[in-house]
């Protein structure tokens, strides 16, 4: 299996795919993941991050990336939907991941995956990088219920 931080990040694309999929609970697929994957204490932590990051966020995910692709996010996919949500949630709310580690290691996991839009990902994650900040504070100063559910991750029929 992977080791580093790609494992981490192949281990989270596998606990994504099996939350889309059989609706499994995150927090178990985790540990199952961690193990599955020979990941460490320190990179078990990441994919833990990983993972409720783009479950929490996944909305605001998908805007940036309907914001930044040719393609809507509800038309990509689902495996390569999750790998773009995971570069986006690295570049939007982790600040410890270097930018080109998070963009490089998206490119990689899309090609490793068999993927032929490693150049799609690529563009969408430099957008969001050189975009996505400004964008961000749009949506905060505004204050529609789409932004706050946006931001919140709360969808808006709960609203």
């Amino acid at each position: 299996m992977a080791n580093g931080t790609a494992g981490a990040r192949e281990a989270a694309l596998y606990v994504l795919a099996r939350c889309r999929r059989f609706d499994a609970w995150s927090q178990q697929t985790i540990q199952t993941a961690a193990e599955k994957f020979s990941l460490d204490e320190r990179d078990t932590a990441l994919c833990t991050k990983l993972c409720l990051d783009v479950l929490q966020n996944a909305a605001l995910c998908d805007y940036y990336i309907g914001c930044y692709s040719s393609v809507p996010a509800a038309k990509l996919e689902p495996n390569l939907l999750d790998i773009l949500r995971l570069g986006v949630c690295q570049l939007l709310f982790m600040d410890k991941i270097p930018v080109s580690a998070a963009v490089n290691e998206a490119v990689e996991q899309t090609k490793r995956s068999g993927s032929c839009a490693a150049g799609l990902v690529n563009a969408v994650l430099r957008r969001v990088l050189e975009e996505g900040p400004a964008e961000l504070q749009r949506l905060r100063d505004d204050d529609s219920l789409d932004s706050l559910c946006l931001l919140s991750g709360v969808p808006s029929w709960v609203g």
